[in-house]
This record gives structure tokens, C-alpha cells and sequence, in this order.
């Protein structure tokens, strides 16, 4: 055999190996970070579009940040099987967790299909905490926990892809956003008067 057939095939006998463990890093990143969800293909105008991740070691938990611009409306959205045990529309207490605070505990809303929903005017002080604990820019996961279920989920890449969702809702997180749409100042109020 050839010395230059020789040398490439020891070249590639040493790097295929490592090619091969970057592919497999890259891919277990992507899966637990943020990313955007696709819109369902052939719709002009999407429902709802969202962030997802998935539980750290737990792929059939996820948690999800979704806008929906019709209302306009965000909700966080968590979902596993073991959470249809909750009947629909219970109030179940969520605890809140990131390694620089003590846990907070606050209400969300069981849906009764193997998810939980914190809507954004619903649950303000829930939705409020959640985004903010999301928002730290350490690598230390945030930790949820329903009863004695537990969950953990990455941080990285949640504030790039939070400000690419933003972008596409056209609009920011805001519980008194749209609240008073439409409606002309009160003559009545004083604050809407002008001192003169």
C-alpha cells in the first residue's frame, strides 16, 4: 500500500474519534438548552410561538415559554405525565429554586393532561419569579418541583432565545399590558387632566 494511502488513512482513523464526540457534545447541549419551536407549517399566522427546553436528565418533562399575539398573552407551560395525576384546574403549589436564592413557593394552575400552566396576568408573582430566575446568567440550573416531583432546567440560551420570541410576539412580558386597549382617558380622572 501507498504511503500517502497509508497517511490518510491513520489521519483519518485519529480524527473521525473526535469528530465524532464533538457531533455527540453538540447535540446533548442543544437538547436541554432554549430554542425557539417551529410554528406549524403552512399557518400565516401562528397561535401561540414559543421557547422550549427539557428537563435536565428527563426528557419527557419540559417547560415551555409560549406568547400568544392574538390576546396578547405569555404563560409558562410545564409538562411531564406524572403531572395528570392533578385534576384540571387545581391550584398546585410550584417551588422555585435557583442555586443563589432560597426557594419560593407560589400557585400555578393544573390542567389535568400532564401539564401546569403560570399565565403571565393569572399568576403575576409566579410568572414574575420564574422569568426572573430564568433571566440569571450563571450556569447553575434552575430547580421546580410540584409535590415530591422534581425537575431541573438549563439556563443557557434562555436570553438569546428570549429576545428572538419577544421580537416575533411583538410584544414584551407585562401583566397590565393590554388591560385598558383601546379606551380613551377618563375625562372624570384627575390623573388623565392636565395641571394648567
Amino acid at each position: 500500500m501507498p504511503v500517502g494511502v497509508r497517511l490518510i488513512l491513520i489521519a483519518l482513523a485519529v480524527l473521525l474519534p473526535s469528530i465524532s464526540r464533538a457531533q455527540n457534545d453538540s447535540v446533548s447541549q442543544a437538547r436541554g438548552a432554549w430554542q425557539l419551536e417551529p410554528g406549524p407549517d403552512g399557518q400565516a399566522k401562528p397561535e401561540s410561538i414559543s421557547l422550549r427546553a427539557t428537563a435536565i436528565g428527563d426528557d419527557d418533562a419540559s417547560l415551555s415559554l409560549r406568547c400568544r399575539p392574538d390576546v396578547p398573552l405569555y404563560e409558562f407551560v410545564m409538562r411531564d405525565p406524572r403531572l395528570a395525576k392533578l385534576p384540571a384546574a387545581a391550584e398546585v403549589s410550584l417551588a422555585i429554586r435557583h442555586s443563589s436564592r432560597e426557594p419560593i413557593r407560589l400557585l400555578a394552575s393544573a390542567r389535568g393532561d400532564g401539564s401546569v400552566l403560570i399565565q403571565e396576568r393569572v399568576h403575576q408573582m409566579t410568572f414574575s419569579s420564574l422569568l426572573g430566575a430564568l433571566g440569571q446568567h450563571d450556569a447553575a440550573p434552575i430547580e421546580l418541583a410540584i409535590d415530591d416531583d422534581r425537575w431541573a432546567f438549563p439556563l443557557q440560551g434562555f436570553a438569546p432565545a428570549f429576545e428572538l420570541l419577544t421580537a416575533q410576539c411583538g410584544f414584551e412580558p407585562g401583566p397590565a399590558r393590554g388591560r385598558r386597549k383601546g379606551r380613551a382617558p377618563d375625562e372624570s380622572d384627575p390623573r388623565s387632566q392636565r395641571r394648567k
